[in-house]
């Protein structure tokens, strides 16, 4: 009996590292998992499964991210799964190019991928906004009417994008320079095999896949995998705004058709736990802020280079202004004599003399005061004094 207590904490003292161990590696949570996807499908129990069994949920509907999330609400954890699309006969291949420098523009061939663990890196200038182009090129015509971009993780949209494409061989704008609010792009339907599109951007970007919308692309067959449990309950999570990976357990071959299932179409719902991705926490979707990783609420931008004040530099001397103790004077070693959070750069240095020793002002005003009583007095005592009348 004593041996068996032994093993219980023995196991116990095992499960609480393993815990400690996932949490230092920094996995998301099942909250952090669920805010991430915009919608969900209520699979629910799936009755014609007696053993484990791998089903496929049919996919109908375009999304902006092919990534996905299988909750098992039954254990109360997430399952392995695989995006599965039926192949396209003679695809339209897409390819990136621009004329950007590599040290502004890496690897643009990324963005057309379709990878979304890989991303195109276009580099911010010291001061000012950036400002990129890039040429798509297909393999035979597209008729599009929409843009989509997806972003890494943390990464706020372009401030405005412009799309041009050839058409009979003249180059038409399709779309005029516009502010981008959201990851998509529409405009009236256009067919060209070569699209130029211009971003302005006021933070660094990193895309990991620009997609044109296929109008005409025929209706495929798209379904997500995984190993179903009998009488367990499942919810999808799909199309997020940032790629969160949930943690999940090691995988079954989801690669093979034979035994799998595929369930009968499920809508989707909007997923009322989806929060937009905003890392620090100031209530601006990372999407939208001029200034993703440090809290701005405000989002102030005096000069107007779509960068927020709180994360500018304006004495351009490598420190933000949100850090800089003189936002408008270079002081990269950021001394400050007196601890007042004034750099002395920009604190005078009677200012830090009188904060160093506060007591001196209150011996001038002491001085000061003492000299005006004697003053007074003594213009009292000077003034001519008024005859008594009832005297001599």
């Amino acid at each position: 009996m004593k041996r068996i207590s032994i093993y219980i904490v023995l196991q116990i003292i095992l499960f609480g590292g393993v815990v400690v161990s996932i949490a230092a590696q920094g996995f998301p949570s099942a909250e952090e998992v669920f805010r991430a996807y915009r919608k969900q499908k209520d699979i629910g129990v799936i009755p014609s499964i007696k053993v484990p069994t791998v089903v496929e949920v049919p996919l109908e509907e375009y999304q902006e991210r092919w990534e996905f999330a299988v909750y098992d609400v039954s254990d109360r954890k997430f399952e392995s799964n695989m995006y599965r699309a039926e192949p396209v006969r003679d695809p339209i291949i897409l390819t990136a190019s621009t004329k950007e420098p590599r040290t502004t523009v890496g690897f643009p061939e990324r963005m057309v991928d379709k990878n979304n663990t890989t991303y195109t890196d276009i580099l911010l200038p010291n001061q000012g906004q950036g400002f990129a182009s890039f040429t798509i090129t297909t393999n035979r015509p597209l008729s599009s009417s929409g843009i989509t971009l997806s972003l890494e993780k943390n990464v706020a949209l372009p401030t405005s994008m412009e799309i041009r494409a050839v058409v009979d061989g003249e180059t038409r704008v399709v779309l005029r320079e516009n502010k981008m609010m959201q990851n998509t792009a529409h405009f009236p339907q256009v067919t060209s095999s070569q699209w130029t599109i211009a971003f302005s951007y006021g933070q660094p970007l990193r895309i990991t896949e620009l997609h044109i919308l296929d109008d005409k692309a025929p209706v495929l067959k798209r379904g997500v995998r995984f190993l179903a449990q009998p009488g367990h309950v499942y919810q999808l999570y799909l199309d997020p705004d940032n790629l969160i990976r949930p943690v999940t357990a090691q995988s079954a071959n989801l690669s093979l058709d034979e035994g799998v299932i595929r369930l009968s179409p499920v809508l989707s719902k909007a997923n009322l736990l989806y929060r937009p991705a905003d890392v620090d926490e100031d209530d601006v979707p990372d999407m939208i802020d001029n200034c993703v990783s440090v809290a701005n609420q405000d989002q102030i931008d005096i000069d107007g280079n779509a960068r927020g004040d709180a994360c500018d530099d304006f004495d351009r001397d490598g420190v933000l202004n949100s850090k800089d103790n003189c936002s408008n004077s270079p002081n990269s070693d950021q001394r400050d004599t007196d601890g007042d959070s004034i750099g002395d750069v920009c604190d005078k240095e009677e200012s830090r003399f009188t904060e160093k020793y506060p007591w001196i002002p209150w011996i001038g005003i002491g001085s000061a005061g003492v000299v005006l009583i004697v003053l007074l007095f003594l213009t009292a005592r000077s003034l001519p004094q008024k005859n008594d009348p009832g005297g001599d």
